[in-house]
């Protein structure tokens, strides 16, 4: 076993009669965790002695196809123990040299990620609309610029005695002036025509909406604050494009043989790296975390994760896949 809470915790202890297990035949072990304790008290039961292997180093493990390995599953494959436990899961490679026994508990295997962040203040400005009605705006403002150059040439034609320039950009600018509730001066001197007013009436109609739309949307924003879009989803967490990782590649033994496009995505962004790494990115905020989701609420997480880094990380709603807690014989 090693140190892996809550499913295997050990403590070395110098009283013999405060221990419940031995190491190296002296007994100096206090075992605990929820699958430790199976064997403890089948030990209490059966007045037999428990004797411990320990590999910190190896954690899980791996088999090599020659049949030596490391880890839990390399020191029962070697025969340097007879049984395992520690969140094994019923890994397919490890039941072809391994005997595995019925599920003990089941277990889901999800991540936590970077928390959004507050969206920056120079974003406020064009937050009240999305991207597509941002797009409809300017297509609108183009179009009634258009028209109303077009109105104004074509009613220049009707006045062959008075020589006025059409300028585009007065045009636009009256346009603009409009959608956003600010006052337009009226020629109706130069342009006394029905056409124009109808024209320049229903700007104002269509400005009007838009004004008052966009009115709206930036006081909601600045009301209730904007952050950025949060990873929930084990799609948004492939198209992210973000790592994710822990100390061992035992967290991905269980989907090393998907197919999925999604799946396999994770599986090519998956890192390893030892403990003391994995705190430096979680200070970082470029990492996201495999952790366990456990019955009756309860999660299983990294010491690597310390109160110091978890304020910066939140649990997505969706797990990556689940599977059965067995031992290893």
């Amino acid at each position: 076993i090693f140190n892996y809470e809550p499913y295997t915790l050990w403590n070395s202890v110098d009283n013999p009669d405060d221990a419940n297990a031995c190491y190296q035949h002296n007994r100096s072990l206090v075992l605990d965790g929820t699958e430790s304790r199976l064997f403890v008290e089948f030990c209490a039961k059966l007045n037999c002695t428990l004797e411990i292997s320990l590999d910190e180093a190896g954690e899980w493990g791996q088999i090599y196809d020659n049949r030596t390995g490391d880890g839990i599953i390399g020191a029962i494959v070697e025969r340097r123990a007879d049984v395992g436990v520690g969140a094994l899961y019923s890994w397919h490679h490890e039941s072809l040299f391994l005997a595995l026994s019925k599920p003990i508990s089941r277990t889901g295997v999800t991540c936590i990620v970077p928390k959004p962040l507050p969206l920056s203040s120079w974003m406020l400005g064009i937050l009240p609309f999305s991207t597509f009605l941002w797009m409809a705006v300017l297509a609108t403002v183009v179009v009634s610029t258009i028209f109303e150059v077009i109105v104004s040439f074509v009613t220049q034609k009707f006045k062959a005695n008075e020589a006025h320039r059409v300028d585009v950009c007065e045009s636009m600018m009256g346009v603009i002036s409009i959608f956003i509730l600010q006052a337009v001066l009226l020629r109706i001197n130069r342009n006394p025509y029905t056409s124009q007013m109808i024209l320049i009436g229903s700007l104002l109609f269509v400005g009007l909406m838009i004004g008052n739309a966009y009115s709206g949307g930036l006081a909601s924003v600045m009301t209730v604050p904007r952050y950025e879009k949060s990873i929930d989803t084990v799609q948004e967490l492939a198209d992210r494009n973000l790592r994710w990782g822990s100390t061992h590649d035992a967290w991905i033994f269980s989907i090393q043989l998907a197919t999925q496009p999604t799946i396999v995505k994770l599986l090519d962004n998956f890192v390893t790296y030892p403990k003391d790494v994995l705190h430096r990115h979680a200070k970082q905020r470029t990492l996201a975390y495999s952790i366990e989701r456990l019955p009756y609420g309860h999660y299983a997480v990294g010491d690597y994760i310390t109160d110091e880094v978890s304020n910066n990380y939140e649990i997505m709603l969706e797990d990556i896949y689940w599977e059965n807690c067995v031992a290893m014989a």
